[in-house]
């Protein structure tokens, strides 16, 4: 039995959807009781449509609707190195963002791959692997903006802890 190319990419996408939105369940607290409420997540009011400056909108880091991070709070280990996901979704399909984090730069002491290019897919998801070595401890900001017209900026935050 022969299955076609479309067939295996259509099934490739479908596995990609289910495994992201069991991560969005887990990730959410679906199911389980939390002592620390409900985060809200809201715009910041961006400039108007005649300003030359680009769109903004700040999401928060796990139940953002277009750019978050996973975990939100990642743990250094004993040599300090951290790791997180990042990932996009209801983005434009096909289209190239940029990621970078100008604060997380400076807080990891020798080194990050912050700042990296991502292609969103036929769905306008992406997820991509973020690390970084000597990292100080606290709360960046990482932004993600189209590499084109019209130059959206979203927003997410990682906190570092020490071990």
């Amino acid at each position: 039995m022969r299955i076609s190319l479309r067939k295996k990419v259509g099934i490739s996408i479908l596995f990609t959807f289910l495994v992201l939105c069991l991560s969005l369940f887990a990730l959410s607290g679906a199911g389980k009781a939390s002592a620390h409420g409900s985060t809200r997540i809201a715009p910041v009011p961006g400039s108007a449509n005649t300003s030359t400056k680009p769109a903004h909108h700040s999401l928060g880091c796990s139940s953002s609707a277009h750019f978050f991070a996973a975990p939100c709070t990642a743990t250094e280990t004993t040599v300090g190195n951290v790791s997180f996901a990042l990932i996009g979704q209801r983005l434009i399909p096909i289209t190239a963002y940029a990621i970078t984090s100008p604060t997380l730069i400076q807080a990891c002491l020798t080194g990050t791959n912050v700042t990296q290019t991502v292609i969103t897919d036929f769905e306008g998801r992406f997820n991509t692997t973020v690390f970084g070595s000597a990292c100080i401890r606290g709360t960046y900001e990482i932004e993600l903006q189209d590499t084109s017209s019209p130059f959206t900026v979203y927003s997410t935050h990682i906190t570092i802890k020490t071990p």
